[in-house]
């Protein structure tokens, strides 16, 4: 079905953007990202030796937090980095998940532990930051002096449907003027930011529930008919639209991605000037992912000796090939390149801060 009112797309490339972020910060200045240097001194994780095991936290136990319950996807990428990760420190690392509250409560409990590199996390970037800019109770940590350890993943998200459902394309979506329902992980998750986002960008005034504790479930009420409109990361969509029980209808992103080629992207269509600019905010965000992080202070041995650990982890073939096995693909940042990001998505336009806090009833 022939696409309405398709133009090139206008937002920058995830690879774009972050070399545009970086320039503005600095250049090649000592805060480049280009170099391996840490904010808090001269430790460098470029000095770090893969494959040593040795580190300033050798003999350390060290903990790996997740905000949400077994089994998710930031379960699956904290299980799968963490044996590599103690083997390159000489350390224990072991994974520990403490759902609540969207992620806020293990973010806050981690922010209040030691700095000494023994408690770090893996969060859910746009979830958690975009509480924080819509100011959230319970949601006041410091983006930008958070301890960047590096990027694990950024997988694309897609806007998913029934195969029975009432859309084939996300032109059907559009031309149907109706009221869809949009199911989503709870209150501040990614899907659920994600689903308030489109219904800003397309005028869909839909829906977005969010009832379902997991992304199984939002799958379930998708196939039943409860929700007509799930967003989810290709990585937990694709089986799905696989297997032929639902349909890729539009990527969240400048572009169409490489696993659903022929499924429309938001750069595909024509957005006003106030909604390309809060498009593109929304990139920003989206693109530090799922980043490795720790305290605000941390030791700067440690954080380096962590920095360079992270590296090797990236580098090391078993990451490629368990990531390859789960179908969990990666997309590691540096520390450095994580941290330039975060501190840029800490200061959005004024039209991203009021949409995150409409989309929060703030």
């Amino acid at each position: 079905m022939q696409k309405q009112s398709l133009v090139h797309a206008k937002a920058v490339t995830a690879t774009a953007a972050l070399s545009l972020l970086l320039t503005a910060c600095g250049g090649d200045d000592a805060g480049s990202a280009n170099q391996a240097e840490g904010d808090n001194g001269g430790a460098s994780s470029a000095d770090f030796e893969c494959g040593s095991g040795e580190s300033v936290l050798s003999g350390e136990n060290v903990r790996l937090v997740v905000g949400t319950d077994p089994g998710g996807g930031y379960d699956a990428y904290a299980r799968m980095i963490a044996p590599l990760l103690g083997e390159e420190l000489g350390a224990e690392v072991v994974v520990e998940n403490q759902p609540g509250a969207g992620g806020l409560s293990a973010v806050n409990s981690m922010i209040a532990g030691e700095k000494d590199g023994t408690n770090l996390m893996i969060m859910n970037a746009t979830g958690n930051i975009s509480s924080v800019l819509a100011e959230v109770q319970g949601a006041s940590f410091p983006v930008g002096d958070l301890t960047y350890i590096g990027r694990v993943a950024r997988e694309p998200y897609v806007v998913t449907g029934a195969a029975d459902g009432p859309y084939e394309n996300w032109d059907d979506v559009i031309a149907a003027g109706d009221s869809p329902k949009i199911g989503s992980t709870g209150l501040g998750s990614e899907a659920y930011i994600n689903g308030a986002l489109i219904n800003e960008l397309f005028d869909l005034e839909g829906e977005v529930i969010a009832g379902y504790d997991s992304a199984s479930e939002a799958e379930l009420g998708l196939l039943t008919g409860d929700i007509q409109l799930f967003p989810g990361n290709i990585d937990s969509r694709i089986k799905q639209i696989e297997s032929g029980d639902a349909v890729g209808l539009l990527a969240i992103e400048p572009e169409p991605i490489e696993a659903l080629p022929d499924v429309a992207a938001v750069g595909d269509y024509d957005l006003s000037d106030d909604k390309q600019e809060l498009f593109e905010a929304h990139l920003a965000l989206s693109e530090i992912g799922r980043p490795l992080i720790g305290p605000p202070g941390m030791d700067e041995d440690a954080t380096a000796d962590l920095r360079g650990a992270m590296r090797c982890v990236f580098e090391n073939p078993e990451l490629e090939a368990a990531a390859e096995q789960q179908e969990r693909p990666v997309s590691y940042l540096t520390g450095e390149e994580t941290e330039e990001l975060a501190k840029q998505s800490a200061s959005p336009p004024d039209i991203y801060v009021e949409f995150l806090k409409d989309a929060y009833g703030l």
